[in-house]
Parts: structure tokens; sequence; C-alpha cells
């Protein structure tokens, strides 16, 4: 974390607020957007330090009005731990100065107490951690204590997490351009909709197999023609293949997900080329600038919108 991190904090009047965006599910039942409390005091640093409590308290908050069930702001909980963690590991002196101030947590009246501090700040963190995943169990919240630990301690990958970096790489035609970024974010931003109504972590690790079909499913039962939900799955399908040569990730739940297309019983018609009329009039017409380009892709080509859709 650099001096100048201000995630989840706001800065009003000279004075740093911890903020924290209500799920959208959860909106109206909470009566709010996000969620914000002053943090008394003037100094970025010491707001570093206090804004974890915050969304600890902050996180109960949403629990509770989510009936105990997993909120994925608990995906930022925990976060928040492991930029602690993070912090201490790299040498972040002013924190493991102030986690350190009292000696390691296991020896709280042993005047010989030796532990280093570094050593002694992520023992607090670690106990802290391990008091409110104990204190999650203890309610009886089994799942959300495992997604807040495995996030915590880097075993758990939140969905988003190299998304831009995806991006900006692209494919063998470079980065993907503003306006495919632009879909691709939007595709990602249904999916993450999806998940959380449904009551499911965002996690690259909990995108299985299974959770895709249900998602296909869900967009079929809603009505989402067949073209687009292929889009929607072929989009995802290069991000995961991304993630498998970027990363750790071993498998891609998307691959053989898309919707099978078919062609109504009847006589098809005998394809023919455009008249100039009809041509003249579908290239001086005034479309989106995504309908623009697939129509001169199409015309010139004769591919299909799905085909289009599927170019890198």
């Amino acid at each position: 974390m650099t001096a100048k991190d201000t995630r989840w904090l706001e800065l009003r009047h000279k004075t740093w607020y911890a903020v924290l965006e209500v799920p959208r599910p959860l909106r109206s039942a909470m009566g709010k957007k996000r969620l914000k409390q002053s943090l008394k005091t003037h100094s970025l640093p010491v707001a570093q330090a206090r804004r974890h409590a915050v969304l600890a308290d902050f996180q109960k908050q949403i629990a509770a009005a989510s009936g105990g069930h997993a909120s994925n702001d608990l995906i930022q909980e925990g976060l928040a731990y492991r930029d602690q963690f993070d912090r201490i590991r790299r040498g972040d002196s002013a924190l493991i100065t102030q986690l350190s101030a009292n000696g390691s947590p296991w020896e709280y009246n042993n005047p010989f107490d030796q532990t280093p501090p570094q050593q002694a700040a992520i023992e607090w963190v670690d106990l802290r951690l391990h008091d409110r995943v104990d204190a999650m169990r203890t309610a009886g919240q089994h799942d959300e204590a495992g997604i807040l630990a495995s996030v915590a301690q880097g075993k758990a990958t939140p969905l988003d997490t190299y998304m831009e970096a995806w991006l900006a790489e692209g494919g063998a035609r470079g980065p993907v351009t503003a306006r495919t970024a632009i879909k691709y974010r939007a595709i990602f931003d249904d999916l993450t909709e999806w998940l959380a109504r449904e009551r499911l972590p965002c996690l690259l690790e909990a995108v299985t197999k299974d959770i895709v079909g249900r998602w296909v499913t869900s967009l079929l039962s809603s009505g989402v023609h067949s073209r687009t939900i292929n889009a929607k799955v072929s989009a995802m399908s290069s991000y995961w293949r991304w993630l498998m040569k970027r990363t750790s990730i071993r498998q891609n739940p998307w691959a053989n997900q898309a919707i099978a297309q078919y062609q109504k019983p009847g006589v098809e018609k005998p394809k023919r080329a455009y008249t100039a009329a009809e041509l003249t009039t579908l290239l001086n017409g005034k479309p989106s600038p995504e309908l623009h380009d697939a129509i001169r892709i199409a015309a010139l080509s004769g591919m299909r919108l799905d085909e289009i859709y599927r170019l890198k």
C-alpha cells in the first residue's frame, strides 16, 4: 500500500471517513447506497490504520440486512486484512510500529518477550482475523467465515483481480479497443450482479462449470437471445483462457457452454446479393457505432452476427 492509498476512504471538510458501498440487492432494505463513518482524524496514515475496524462493523450491518447470508462485500473485508499482511511483509514501518507496540499478542505479560516487531505485527493482525472468523463460525456463518479467511490469507481471489490486466494485454491483435472493453466490462458486471443475487461469492474459485451452467440457463429463461448469450460466454471464456496462461487457474468452466444454434424447420429462401438501392439504404443509415461496424463487416464477409462478435 502506498502513502496515497485511499481505498474505502473519503475526505470531507479535512476529516477522513471510512466508506463502503452497499450491495445493490440490499440498498432498499438498508435505505442507503453506501455506509460512511468519520474516522475522526485529519491524518491519512491514521485513517488508513483505523478504517479496517470500521469496515468490519460495516460488514456486520450488511450481513444483518442480508439475513446472515454471505455478501460479496465480505471479500472487501478479507482484502483489507490481506492488505495489512502484505504491508507488514513489505516492511511498512508505520504499521509495524503501531501494531507491535505491545509486543507479541501471545506473550501478554512476558517482560522478556523478544519477538521481532515485524513478527509481532503479523501476529496481531492474525489474532484479529482469527477472532473475527471464530465469532462468525460461532454465529453459524461457516461459509462466510471460510470466504473471509480464504481471501485474507490469499487462498481465494476476487473475480475482477486480473480484469484490467487482461483487457490491457488483449490477444493476438493487441489490447482490446475501448468499445470492446466497455462491452466486456458490461458482461462482467452482469455476471457479478447475478452472483450477488444468487448469494454466491464473486471469487474466481467460485465460478465452476455448474455455476456457469446456471447463469446460462437463467439468461435463457429470461428471454435473452442465444446469440447474445454466446457473446457473453465467449468473452468470459477468453478471460479464463488468459487466466490459465497467466495465473494458477487450471480449468476453463466456460468451455462448451455456448448455446447450440439451430434453424427452424421450413423451406429456406435462396440467398441473393443486395441490390444497389438496398446497399445504399443500408450504408447510409444512422445506426449505433457498434452496429455501424457490424453492418460493414457482415456486408463484406457474409459472416453471421455471432461469428462477428467472436472475432479476435
